[in-house]
């Protein structure tokens, strides 16, 4: 009997112990209330001691926490089967989860997304005719009836960017706008801006109206504002003196010239004759108060600010001085400004004065300078023309200023002074010059044929010079830009290297045959360079005509136009113009539209 006791007290406990490890493997797994209740049964059965039935009701359990625990991993396996990408049969638990809460997320932000997006409203893009036709009239109109709430500095500075438009763009009532409100507030300009001031109200008005240049002049003559004027302030004043004379005189004066000859050479004479060609001009105007305004500007200038800029100018060197010149120079180019002779006067004075420090690169840029500028200074001519006569001193000169040397010469009417001195050197560097030097030599040598005045061996020399430079530069014209293929096409034209219209109508008809054929009728004096290369006036045009094809979208229609009227302007050169590119047929029938 105690073995019996025994054996149900170890039975009832084994069996205890089982239900307790299934209820939880039950729990883990998921299974319903229903079973976990038969468990804990199965446990209150066993703690009062029924024994006999424990076995079966063990083995019920285990069978029901298997089935639990399969249709767990079934349902498990249909959740995440759709989202396997591999073979593998299983994943872990933790891995399936993850992948699902990263699906989860996924999905959120996509929702979010669409939903911003659904949110955003795209503006509708600007019309094209809206700045034309909208923005700019509300600009103008801002400006034309509102300029005198500007701060000054702000209606100067719209003043300037407004007078560099086009005159048939430009608004008199903006202009007027502009002018009455420099009137208004002059009293708050400093002597650069007065500079400023005589340039723009010149260039919007003209002289329409004459009471902005009396306020400016009242200005510049307050004691506080003219003992801050610099001399770079000086210099504009007296430029912007002259061309306010100058267009005074065209509107006003007398259609006979005024003879204009100054000795600026002689320091007594020119001191005495220095206003002399504004004070002649000045003089001839009809209207009174155009008089009265021009002479107190010439008066203001030559008591006020040419004595002072003189005086100042002694402190320049020769680099500074041969930048001014330079400057002048480019100007008057560009605002055909005729009467800057008071202040060219005084520079070059000065430069005289320095002649021994100057170095040669810079004298000859002065002489191209005065020749840009239109003065024949005799004087300093003749000075560089003999300094270029010593082999010692252009011995190393550099080639583009060679070239330019001797087209300002040239354009003097003083080239037989420097030629024979400076042909060797032309020789050594005949394959060093570039397309622009080549332009300017090919100029010289055909206006010095035509006028005869310089020897015949000595132009048939640099006439070889350029020749030799051409077939040199036949191989590269594919890699010159527009600008500098322009310039190549101008030697070639000014030195007559162009075929024969009939050779060149025969050449092309025998390419088209596949067998082009090459002949010229009439021979040139260089012909014999052409036959050591072993070509033809036809081959160089049928060069430059193809690397024009190539670069043609790259031309742009100041270049066609210089390449047209070039062509136009030299009758033997005619025929080029049926062989251009199609492209610039329009542009070639305008030209010869406007011949007619």
């Amino acid at each position: 009997m105690a073995l019996n006791g025994l054996a149900q007290k170890a039975a009832m406990r084994s069996c205890y112990d089982y239900n307790r490890r299934y209820i939880g493997i039950l729990r883990s797994h998921g299974l319903p209330a229903g079973g976990c209740t038969a468990a804990r049964l199965s446990v209150s059965t066993c703690r009062r001691g029924l024994c006999s039935n424990s076995l079966p009701q063990l083995h019920c359990l285990k069978f029901a926490a298997a089935e639990a625990i399969a249709a767990r991993r079934a349902r498990m396996a249909r959740c995440f089967g759709a989202l396997r990408t591999d073979s593998t049969p299983q994943e872990p638990a933790s891995r399936q989860e993850a992948h699902v809460s990263s699906q989860h997320s996924q999905a959120q932000s996509d929702i979010v997304k669409n939903e911003a997006e659904a949110n955003i409203v795209l503006r509708k893009p600007i019309p094209k005719n809206f700045i034309r036709e909208t923005f700019l009239p509300h600009l103008e109109h801002n400006v034309a009836y509102n300029a005198h709430k500007f701060p000054p500095a702000v209606v100067l500075q719209i003043a300037i960017a407004y007078s560099k438009l086009p005159a048939f763009i430009r608004q008199r009532a903006i202009e007027d706008s502009l002018v009455e409100t420099f009137i208004d507030r002059m009293v708050d300009y400093s002597a650069a801006d007065c500079v400023q001031l005589l340039n723009t109200s010149l260039q919007l008005q003209g002289l329409r109206n004459l009471k902005v240049f009396r306020e400016i002049l009242k200005r510049l003559q307050d004691k506080h504002v003219f003992g801050s004027i610099t001399v770079i302030n000086r210099l504009g004043l007296v430029r912007n003196i002259s061309r306010i004379v100058q267009r005074a005189h065209v509107l006003q004066g007398d259609t006979a010239s005024v003879p204009l000859e100054v000795d600026m050479l002689d320091l007594g004479k020119y001191q005495a004759s220095i206003l002399k060609p504004w004070t002649l001009i000045t003089s001839t105007l009809r209207c009174k108060e155009l008089r009265k305004l021009c002479s107190d500007l010439v008066d203001f200038g030559g008591d006020a600010l040419l004595p002072q800029l003189e005086y100042e100018m002694q402190t320049f060197d020769s680099n500074e001085l041969c930048d001014l010149l330079g400057v002048f120079a480019e100007r008057a180019e560009r605002d055909s400004a005729k009467l800057d002779f008071p202040v060219i006067a005084i520079l070059m004075q000065r430069i005289i004065e320095l002649n021994d420090q100057t170095p040669l690169s810079n004298k000859l840029a002065n002489v191209c300078s005065l020749c840009r500028l239109g003065v024949s200074h005799e004087g300093y001519l003749t000075m560089v023309a003999e300094e270029m006569r010593n082999p010692l001193k252009v011995n190393n000169i550099y080639h583009r200023h060679l070239a330019r040397v001797l087209w300002a010469f040239s354009r003097f009417g003083m080239l037989n002074r420097v030629l024979e001195s400076l042909m060797p050197h032309l020789e050594r560097n005949s394959l060093h010059f570039e397309p622009s030097s080549i332009a300017r030599l090919s100029q010289v040598y055909r206006g010095e044929a035509e006028a005869g005045e310089a020897p015949a061996e000595l132009l048939g020399k640099l006439r070889d010079v350029v020749v030799r430079n051409v077939l040199h530069s036949l191989g590269q014209l594919n890699k010159m830009a527009p600008k500098q293929l322009l310039f190549f096409y101008t030697a070639v034209c000014y030195l007559h290297m162009l075929p024969e219209p009939l050779d060149y109508a025969a050449c092309v008809a025998a390419k088209a045959t596949g067998l082009p054929r090459y002949s010229e009728s009439a021979p040139q004096p260089y012909d014999a360079l052409l036959r050591a290369k072993d070509k033809t006036r036809s081959h160089i045009l049928e060069a430059v005509l193809a690397a024009m094809e190539q670069l043609e979208s790259d031309f742009d229609l100041s270049e066609i136009q210089r390449v047209v009227s070039l062509t136009m302007s030299l009758k033997h050169a005619h025929f080029v113009l049926d062989h251009l590119p199609r492209s610039w047929s329009r542009i070639v029938k305008e030209h010869e539209d406007e011949q007619m």
